[in-house]
């Protein structure tokens, strides 16, 4: 996990998938930790990352004081993914969901996703600020994490924080799931968030696309906009 609080320094080389990570007993489909990237660099010109419909600026390539990497974006939203072979996923598969952010501000937005080649996939992170499942189609549906009196869970400016999401592509008629836990630098185990003000709802949908089933999901999706992204995991469960 990062320490440094210095200007949104980032860096990244697409990895390709499969890869294996010590801890992580999943089938793996993306590993990503940005080591080895070329600095001062934008992310379009190294590995199998590129620019979607979504982008309108650029992710650049920095080496943070801690000599660790993040992706990274100032001003508006930036959008990039992985164009792979078909990920192998079944309507049945649950694929777990594992990065870390930093946001610059506290309208910042960060999140990862999977999805067909494209189409706007389902977000997972922070939007605007706040913790929140982002569905697919035209990101009209943002599902908030909310507190006990019923406010959405802000992420905070100015500290690294991993987020875990556990997608159930099974779950919800076959429009998927998604679950949204974070974990402070420093503390040893995730804390779960809700949707809801009973506390109760642990999972957002995911709308996923029947025109497009999952058996033809084939791109990793990453969304940034005043703010980084590292460490980034993807794995059926």
């Amino acid at each position: 996990m990062h320490t440094s609080a210095r200007h949104l320094l980032c860096h990244l080389v697409a990895l390709s998938f499969a890869i294996p990570t010590v801890g992580w007993s999943q089938n793996e489909l993306l590993s990503e930790d940005f080591e080895g990237a070329s600095v001062d660099t934008k992310l379009t010109e190294q590995g199998f990352w590129q620019k979607s419909h979504m982008t309108s600026g650029n992710v650049t390539v920095e080496k943070e004081e801690s000599n660790q990497y993040a992706a990274s974006s100032y001003g508006e939203n930036e959008f990039c993914q992985i164009d792979s072979a078909v990920l192998n996923l079944t309507p049945g598969s649950v694929v777990v969901l594992s990065f870390d952010v930093y946001l610059e501000s506290e309208q910042s937005s960060v999140g990862l996703g999977i999805g067909p080649g494209g189409l706007v996939p389902s977000i997972v992170g922070v939007v605007q600020g706040t913790f929140a499942a982002q569905t697919s189609r035209d990101w009209a549906t943002v599902s908030h994490a909310r507190s006990p009196s019923g406010v959405a869970v802000r992420a905070g400016a100015g500290q690294w924080i991993r987020i875990q999401s556990r997608w159930d592509l099974a779950d919800n008629d076959g429009l998927g799931s998604a679950t949204l836990e974070i974990k402070n630098t420093g503390e040893e185990s995730f804390t779960p968030l809700f949707f809801d003000v009973q506390q109760s709802q642990e999972k957002a949908s995911l709308n996923i696309h029947q025109e497009h089933p999952v058996t033809a999901w084939r791109r990793v999706f990453f969304r940034l906009k005043d703010a980084r992204i590292d460490n980034l995991r993807i794995a059926i469960e």
